[in-house]
């Protein structure tokens, strides 16, 4: 599953938490997610359905605030490939800056 922003949501540990299978993962994740947020998150809110996930249920604190994933649905696309501003946007490239696997994603996905 291949977020708005090219990451690879199977390889986030809160859509892996999403079965709810595993408590030692949710307690980590929850750990870390509060960490970083300056916020209490419970383990049994540490999990996501993945950035394009519309129905009930969860997205992750980041899914939820997030710049590129609003611009990208309000749009009505599914990822930034798609965008004919795609070279010039400046919320991609920043976001690219850290996350260049995810900005390789979305360009092969141009290429389609």
């Amino acid at each position: 599953m291949i977020a708005a922003c090219g990451l690879d949501c199977s390889t986030c540990p809160g859509y892996r938490c999403r079965t709810g299978t595993d408590p030692c993962l949710s307690r980590m994740v929850a750990a870390d997610w509060s960490a970083d947020l300056h916020r209490p998150i419970k383990p049994e809110e540490a999990y996501c359905n993945g950035c394009s996930w519309t129905g009930p249920g969860r997205l992750s604190p980041y899914c939820e605030a997030c710049d590129i994933r609003q611009c990208v649905y309000t749009k009505g696309f599914s990822t930034c490939a798609e965008c004919s501003a795609f070279a010039g946007c400046t919320i991609l490239q920043a976001f690219a800056v850290d996350n260049p696997s995810a900005m390789a994603t979305l360009q092969n996905l141009r290429l389609r």
